[in-house]
């Protein structure tokens, strides 16, 4: 071996390691890629069995490093069926939200004491008692209190005949098809909105998981 041999190869080691934290994505990168900040629809169960209707019901998620207040807050879909969420309701950072069709049945899905649940209701308190969502195709539009659209969802046909489309200003692409009776849809990565239906995916009855991680 030469005598300059040996500083060569560790002046190359060095090199290459410099030429690896180049290339490797920054903190802001990952955040392109993975978008940090905001509540996102995060796990939706809209096609039920007959009789099953009233028991849908959509998951948000705070994907912020902030307690995110609700208050002013909406839920719209196709419809014209608009949830407004409780002046009082807060939701942590990494914590759940779920908004229920009727408020019958919320009993089936609090079992789990760390996350909310709270109903559709007609202006006097009452429980609506109509399906929202449309198994043949419908959206999810979630708005703050100035109106601006914070996360949106497509699924099924939402652009049959007689539909509005889709809000210029959603950042959308795709739509998810239809789900098996009794599937629910879910995000992947969890929590982590790419406004494309390409991350979405079909979870069987016994993988749905309200109220926690998608897995």
């Amino acid at each position: 071996m030469r005598p300059d041999a040996k500083p060569m190869k560790v002046a190359l080691y060095a090199v290459a390691i410099m030429l690896l934290l180049v290339t490797c994505p920054a903190t802001s990168d990952r955040e392109r890629v993975f978008p940090v900040g905001h509540v996102v629809i995060n796990e939706i169960l809209y096609n039920l069995s007959a009789g099953r209707d009233l028991e849908e019901w959509i998951e948000l998620y705070n994907n912020s490093e902030h307690i995110v207040n609700l208050r002013g807050w909406a839920l719209d879909d196709r419809d014209t069926h608009r949830f407004t969420f409780p002046d009082n309701l807060s939701v942590a950072p990494g914590d759940y939200v779920l908004v229920a069709t009727n408020a019958e049945h919320l009993s089936l899905m609090t079992t789990q004491p760390d996350y909310a649940v709270v109903a559709y209701q007609t202006a006097s308190g009452r429980p609506l008692n109509l399906q929202i969502w449309n198994n043949d195709g419908d959206e999810i539009v979630l708005t703050d209190a100035s109106g601006q659209i914070v996360d949106y969802v497509a699924f099924g046909n939402p652009d049959a005949p007689g539909r509005d489309p889709h809000p210029p200003q959603a950042a959308w692409q795709g739509n998810i098809p239809t789900p098996p009776p009794g599937y629910a849809l879910t995000l992947f990565p969890d929590g982590y909105d790419m406004d494309s239906s390409a991350n979405w995916s079909f979870r069987p009855p016994e993988q749905i998981s309200p109220g926690k991680r998608n897995e």
